[in-house]
């Protein structure tokens, strides 16, 4: 689906529905339905989007481990444990210490 059209259809099934319903059908199924059956409309639509954010935060999860895969290890922590930037830093001073060794051979 285009963003633009899937943005449109966020905003509008999302917020202006909802509006549209509570100004609209007040009086004829009263305020406690009309407030659940707006709330509902927000609520399917946003059950509707779970799989797309499953699977947007599976590929954040792969992508992390697949980041962290290639970082040295902690001898004292597992490696999701360990601070990215740490371990970022670590792997260049040891790349740095092997090109300092390969020179002085």
């Amino acid at each position: 689906m285009n963003r633009t059209v899937k943005l449109i259809l966020d905003v509008g099934i999302g917020a202006v529905v909802p509006v549209l319903i509570l100004n609209n059908l007040n009086e004829q199924l009263g305020t406690v339905t009309t407030y659940i059956t707006a709330a509902m409309v927000s609520v399917t639509w946003i059950a509707l989007s779970v799989p797309e954010i499953f699977g947007f935060w599976a590929a954040v999860v792969f992508v992390r481990r697949a980041m962290f895969s290639y970082l040295p290890r902690e001898d004292d922590k597992e490696q999701d444990e360990s601070d990215f930037w740490q371990l970022l830093r670590l792997s260049e001073m040891q790349k740095l210490d092997e090109s300092c060794s390969v020179g002085h051979n």
